[in-house]
């Protein structure tokens, strides 16, 4: 086949799964239906990464870089139109809804800094939830008012620590508390 496909997401409905196909030179998002295993193919000339459904599984929110660096982007089924969300300086990828379905949260990196960002869909305002020296900060899970992040520590590059979501000035404090501490 010539392509490896991976990080699968499931529609809300459970009628649809959307995941990435790596062709070696370039990656794409496919969107198959269940039911009928007709499928869409969101690609560009760019990479295509973290697929994530919306809520009312209408829309696939991704990661691209069409536009030089990693963004988050939308893109409406039915019409197979493609919007930008994000255009921050850095690299945005992992878009997770709030359980409320007004936010969304994503990782960004902003060298040195991962973060954990809020975007408020109503007004398209954000903020900064999570900041650290981490590694890697990927929101996994969001249920209620918390996320449930999986963190790579700086100074144990292959130590995976888990924590849920406090407000940034408490963030310091949990990552004193669980730095060091394995998954296993």
């Amino acid at each position: 086949t010539g392509y490896i496909d991976s990080r699968p997401r499931w529609s809300n409905d459970g009628s649809k799964i959307a995941f990435v196909r790596d062709k070696g030179t370039d990656t794409s998002i496919i969107v198959m239906h269940l039911d009928s295993e007709e499928s869409v193919e969101i690609n560009t000339s760019a990479i295509e990464l973290d697929p994530e459904f919306s809520p009312d599984d209408k829309q696939i929110y991704f990661s691209s870089s069409q536009n030089g660096q990693l963004a988050i982007w939308s893109y409406e089924l039915a019409t197979a139109s493609q919007s930008q969300i994000t255009n921050l300086k850095g690299h945005s990828r992992n878009v997770r809804f709030s359980s409320d379905y007004q936010h969304i949260y994503f990782n960004h990196l902003s060298w040195p800094k991962r973060q954990i960002i809020a975007l408020d869909l109503s007004n398209n305002s954000s903020a900064v939830k999570c900041a650290s020296q981490v590694k890697a900060a990927v929101p996994i899970v969001v249920v209620g008012a918390s996320i449930v992040i999986v963190a790579e520590v700086e100074e144990h590059p292959f130590t995976l620590t888990v924590s849920s979501y406090v407000p940034a000035d408490r963030f310091s404090i949990l990552k004193s508390l669980l730095k060091g501490t394995p998954l296993y």
